[in-house]
């Protein structure tokens, strides 16, 4: 969020800094409205902290140890190698029933 807020800022400078070339090319807003800055300032911070907000709640519902049995597990498949069908090998003390599934 922080790296969301000094870019709003940054931008809101350069625009400001900028509203003599974009008059021109505005019709029916004035360049220094500040409606328009504050809602798309807004709605910016808004796009952002969803941006952090989702995935950390949704790792927040993650159980670590089934996270890290899962990551674990994965490598493992993976140094064993692919068959040619795409399947992994089966590993050592494993049935061909049950793979293991990783999500990468």
């Amino acid at each position: 969020m922080t790296l969301a807020a000094i870019g709003v800022v940054a931008g809101l400078a350069g625009a400001f800094s900028l509203t003599r070339v974009m008059a021109s090319l505005l019709f029916n807003v004035r360049p220094d409205d500040p409606t328009t800055y504050l809602a798309i300032s807004f709605l910016l911070i808004v796009v952002a902290f969803l941006a952090c907000y989702l995935p950390a709640r949704r790792a927040a519902k993650l159980d670590p140890l089934i996270a890290l049995s899962r990551a674990r597990r994965c490598d493992r498949v993976s140094a064993a190698g692919r068959t040619r069908r795409g399947e992994a090998k089966p590993l050592r003390g494993h049935s061909r029933e049950q793979p293991s599934v990783c999500f990468r």
